[in-house]
């Protein structure tokens, strides 16, 4: 991701000479995309991880799809002028998408340690209810209605 930022920022100088407003736009648009598409793909009823996976896409690929389009249809020139909210708005998608990978790493690694414990506390008070008896009597009537 560094080398991405000094890359850009060698080649294209200018993008740092932007309004707030810019700034602001380039930010919030990733996230506005990433929304929109859990939105959708919500509505679509689509499982859990296939919304975040939409959503994801939806967010990210507006970037290489919009310097496609800018680097083929305008000279250099322009495009150096023209480019300026795409260049931030990639910085930021790869910012965000950075944002999402460890949030959902820290997310994944909570839910795993809670999950454990909760196995530990429910195998812990099944001995003890199988040294009562219960447990196997609740689960063979259980069984037997079936």
């Amino acid at each position: 991701m560094v080398l991405t930022l000094t890359l850009m920022s060698v080649l294209y100088p200018f993008m740092y000479n932007a309004t707030w407003k810019i700034y602001l736009g380039a930010f919030l648009l990733p996230f506005a995309g990433f929304l929109f598409g859990y939105i959708v793909a919500s509505i679509c009823r689509m499982e859990h991880f296939q919304r975040r996976t939409v959503a994801l896409e939806t967010g990210i690929q507006n970037f290489p799809l919009c310097m496609t389009l800018l680097s083929l249809s305008f000279s250099r020139e322009v495009f150096a002028e023209i480019s300026l909210f795409p260049l931030l708005y990639g910085v930021t998608c790869i910012l965000a998408s950075i944002v999402f990978a460890v949030a959902y790493q820290c997310r994944t690694g909570l839910n795993a340690k809670f999950r454990t414990q909760n196995d530990r506390r429910h195998n812990d008070r099944g001995k003890c209810e199988e040294e009562k008896g219960y447990h196997h009597k609740e689960t063979s009537k259980f069984l037997d209605k079936i």
